[in-house]
């Protein structure tokens, strides 16, 4: 496979997999097994990174002090978001 010929090219190829531009027929052509595996190896792991990264950022996000949930439980009072307690 050309487009996976040396480490510059690979990692090119490799993001605009990311992007969804990659050819599944020439990996599969090349190795039936271990292409694809390969492949979707790659992709799933980059899925579960860059969820990850979203999930920081939000509990980050809701663990900081400026929070309005955090400000409203200094002052002591029950609303939240501006809504009272039921």
């Amino acid at each position: 496979m050309k487009s996976y010929s040396d480490f510059p090219t690979s990692m090119m190829s490799l993001f605009r997999a990311l992007l969804g531009e990659f050819e599944y027929e020439e990996m599969q052509k090349t190795d039936e097994v271990v292409g694809p595996l390969l492949f979707l190896t790659f992709m799933l792991l980059v899925l579960f990174v860059l969820v990850n990264m979203f999930i920081a950022i939000l509990s980050e996000a809701c663990a900081s002090p400026g929070n309005p949930i955090h400000k409203a439980r200094a002052a002591g009072s029950s609303e939240w978001f501006g809504r009272p307690d039921r």
